[in-house]
């Protein structure tokens, strides 16, 4: 059977790892059909609409948190997770480090993406019963010492520090051989790449619930970046390798023809190249959302840039109308 068609084919039932998106899921649509119920009965609907944490509905906001594309992008994202984790990838992942290396990848970047594009925080507290609801609203009030030690250990800085930590130790090769062999450490492998990867992209989509100063674009366009080094780094020592980087793929029977070296290769390229592209084109989407906000502002009237000094030197025009002068006699 063609390799593809056997990943697509092959399926595991792991209850354990159902449950909690399909939890989510259910969640999310009954707080995304109940916001949209009152954005409706308060005439929101031809106004763009943002939904605060305590239930409060802005007309005329930037962000349209009722778009339809939100919910697409956000099943989409919940879909991809149970691919990745229930379907031949992960079946095969322990025969060939190419598929291990596709499977971390949607993991660590393509489904947390795809999850905070669809804005679940107001939404899945939306789909919670009331007193739930005003739970989780006391828990995430500024006075709350919860709030104030999720703003500490989610600092962005730490956050990259989690997401490099967890690129790195869990591809050395005497713990990535551990997490083969036993099914507790391969699935807590998952989970800190999963883990990681939402708080990463969670700083740099800026998405709900906004504990930190919000970054600008340009700033989220290079903390998007700053991961890419330390990817190409152990992505092109993994490719360049001459010997196996994980004795564990030696010992297992090779399927679809793949040597070793060959697939330690492959693996070691996508990590290199399409990891390092997933950063990169984070960052293109930044700019042109900061050119596109450029684009939108007034432009500044003639009497303040024309001055003959600024045009000789913008933004030095203090240090040139000095200059310029005459000194006293």
């Amino acid at each position: 059977m063609n390799p593809l068609l056997q990943i697509l084919f092959t399926w595991e039932f792991r209850p354990e790892v159902l449950i909690l998106p399909l939890i989510f899921a259910a969640l999310y649509l009954r707080g995304w059909l109940r916001v949209r119920e009152m954005s409706m009965n308060q005439g929101a609907t031809r106004w763009k609409t943002t939904v605060l944490p305590d239930g409060r509905i802005v007309r005329g906001a930037r962000r349209d948190f009722l778009s339809g594309w939100r919910p697409v992008a956000y099943y989409s994202g919940l879909l991809l997770l149970l691919f990745a984790l229930l379907s031949g990838l992960d079946a095969f992942s322990s025969m060939l480090f190419v598929v291990h290396m596709i499977q971390h990848l949607l993991l660590m970047m393509a489904v947390p993406v795809l999850i905070w594009l669809g804005e679940p925080y107001p939404f899945i507290v939306w789909g919670l019963p009331k007193r739930w609801r005003m739970g989780v609203s006391r828990l995430m009030a500024s006075p709350s010492s919860f709030r104030r030690l999720l703003v500490r250990i989610t600092a962005p800085g730490l956050v990259l520090f989690y997401l490099v930590a967890a690129l790195w130790v869990w591809h050395d090769g005497e713990v990535y051989s551990l997490a083969l062999r036993y099914a507790w450490v391969h699935d807590l492998e998952h989970l800190s790449f999963f883990t990681t990867g939402l708080l990463f992209w969670w700083h740099v989509t800026a998405a709900a619930p906004r504990l930190h100063r919000r970054m600008s674009y340009l700033k989220r366009a290079v903390y998007a970046i700053a991961p890419a080094p330390f990817n190409m780094v152990l992505g092109v020592a993994i490719t360049f390798s001459e010997e196996p980087w994980y004795d564990y793929y030696v010992g297992v029977p090779r399927v679809w023809g793949v040597s070793v070296h060959d697939d330690q290769v492959y693996g070691g390229v996508l990590m290199w190249l399409v990891g390092t592209m997933m950063f990169l084109m984070a960052v293109f989407v930044l700019i042109a959302q900061y050119l596109r906000l450029e684009e939108q502002k007034a432009p500044l009237h003639h009497a303040r840039w024309a001055k003959k000094e600024r045009l000789i030197a913008p933004g030095l025009e203090k240090r040139v109308d000095s200059s310029l002068r005459s000194p006293k006699s």
